[in-house]
């Protein structure tokens, strides 16, 4: 009888045991979403397309533009694998940006004594002083379209470089303002806006709820400096046939030209 005891409670053990690691499985299956980041990021700039010059108004109004350049725009995008069926929606779906940036010498984001005034970023500082290395700050990016409500087939993300942007340096953010919200002509060229990055990773978390499974879905992704490539744009994944039908093309998530 003992012994029938002491199988009957290892069986039961076992049991139990193999249901909780399969439903821990399933449970985490679930819980992945199925969408793909883009390999690289990409920075567009430029003062964008204008109209020709027929007259000396518009001749003149070319020239004013040519001096009010924009600011650059990160993108990164991101495809729902499942867009091809009808369940495969993502609702509420939302972007969770951070920047880290090494703060080697405290000028660029400032030090570790309390500033006077409330900050305008949340910093999260991974430092420690056993060791001889420079401070990690962790800085939260705007994003532009930060949430998507219905997200079905392709989302690029987009982020402006502008006098708010924590990946670039404190002079030129400072140049931006005092070009009153434009990016300065002398630095308008692709090796001008490398060398204004001063971030090592981009670290972004993808949530959202899936209309199939009604579960709480999630991905991350992280970019590294060399990830992202200056002057290019994404080509587009989009495209409508003859019948007025959308289609995805998954091959070209990580296209882009210049």
């Amino acid at each position: 009888n003992m012994l029938l005891m002491i199988v009957s409670f290892v069986g039961v053990v076992y049991t139990g045991a193999a249901g909780a690691i399969l439903f821990s499985k399933v449970e985490k299956i679930k819980g992945e979403g199925q969408v793909s980041f883009s390999d690289p990021c990409v920075i567009r700039f430029g003062s964008g397309l204008g109209a020709e010059a027929d007259s000396d108004e518009a001749e003149a109004e070319e020239e004013q533009n040519q001096n009010m350049i924009p600011c650059p725009v990160l993108e990164f995008r991101l495809l729902n694998h499942n867009h091809k069926s009808s369940g495969g929606v993502i609702a509420n779906a939302e972007l969770h940006c951070l920047a880290s940036v090494e703060d080697e010498t405290g000028n660029d984001l400032g030090t570790t004594e309390r500033p006077s005034k409330k900050p305008r970023w949340k910093m999260i500082i991974d430092h420690d002083n056993r060791v001889n290395l420079p401070r990690r700050l962790f800085i939260n990016m705007e994003l532009t379209n930060g949430d998507h409500p219905f997200f079905r087939r392709c989302w690029t993300a987009t982020h402006i470089i502008d006098d708010k942007s924590p990946l670039i340096r404190k002079k030129m953010r400072e140049k931006i303002r005092k070009n009153h919200g434009f990016w300065p002509k002398k630095c308008n060229k692709a090796e001008d806006i490398k060398r204004q990055l001063i971030f090592k990773q981009i670290i972004v978390n993808f949530t959202g709820v899936s209309k199939r499974t009604s579960a709480q879905v999630h991905a991350q992704r992280v970019y590294d400096a060399c990830d992202v490539i200056v002057g290019y744009q994404f080509v587009n994944v989009l495209h409508k046939t003859e019948d007025d039908v959308v289609e995805v093309h998954d091959g070209y998530l990580n296209v882009i030209k210049p």
